[in-house]
């Protein structure tokens, strides 16, 4: 190693960073040489990782002629010749990669903004829902969960494709979820209960109403009678009284009258 590191320092027809470049190479194939001792078994496996290492360091060319710093000085045939294309290429697939992944990554964001507002918008809906609060948190609590899968399925997704279907399984998975078929049971019955209990309600008040209404006319009726049954009877003992008086009368001349006969009568004799 410390023989080739040598070699390519002394090029003078190179520049820097070729230099460096061609010097990163060969302490790339060093390190794969220490690894495969360090992972070897036997004595042969030894020797051998130690000769691969080393064939590989000299394998690296040094390019007789010098180039522009963008020349790939890593891959060179035997008479020194750049058999590569410039790592302009490569930088511009590097570009290409990075836009492309930037793109994914502002599409997940998105694609998470929607399901949080989808799972928003269904609590809101479970709050307006004629349920216990028991069923509306676990309502909620499904709505989380949903929520939580999507996100890692679009965080997981490795193109705008799958980050949408993901995207749609999870705003799907959260629109699907229900209060459980027995509270809706029960509120129905609830309902029910409430009207039955109302109409009864109404219906008492109208048979009070119609008692006291009873009451009132049979009361009327029962004062007519009495008034009627005073003015019937108070003639009648009016009559009663006065041929009572007309008699005592009738009685009180027939006894003058026999008296002053009597009268009479004595003086002539």
């Amino acid at each position: 190693m410390a023989n080739k590191t040598k070699e390519i320092n002394d090029a003078s027809n190179l520049s820097d960073n070729q230099k460096q470049d061609l010097i990163n190479q060969a302490n790339e194939e060093a390190e794969k040489a220490k690894e495969a001792i360090k992972n070897a078994t036997t004595d042969e496996a030894v020797t051998k990782a130690e000769k691969d290492g080393v064939d590989a360091i000299d394998k690296i060319k040094i390019p007789t002629t010098g180039g522009d710093d963008n020349t790939n000085t890593g891959n060179t045939d035997s008479t020194g010749t750049n058999v590569d294309t410039n790592t302009n290429s490569d930088t511009s697939t590097d570009d290409k990669n990075t836009s492309k992944d930037k793109e994914l990554a502002d599409h997940q964001a998105s694609a998470i903004d929607e399901i949080t507002k989808a799972a928003n918008n269904k609590k809101s809906e479970i709050d307006g829902l004629n349920v216990s609060d028991d069923e509306k948190s676990r309502m909620k609590n499904l709505v989380d969960q949903e929520a939580a899968k999507a996100i890692e399925n679009i965080k997981n997704a490795k193109s705008a494709a799958d980050v949408d279907a993901a995207k749609k399984r999870g705003v799907e998975s959260i629109e699907s979820i229900t209060p459980k078929r027995e509270n809706l049971s029960k509120d129905k019955k609830s309902n029910r209960t409430k009207r039955t209990n109302s109409t009864t309600a109404s219906k008492n008040r109208t048979k009070e109403h119609g008692q006291s209404n009873n009451s009132n006319v049979n009361g009327s009726a029962l004062a007519a009678t009495n008034n009627k049954n005073s003015k019937n009877t108070l003639p009648e003992t009016g009559s009663r009284n006065t041929e009572g008086l007309t008699a005592l009368g009738l009685l009180a001349i027939g006894a003058v009258g026999l008296i002053s006969l009597l009268s009479s009568r004595k003086k002539k004799h």
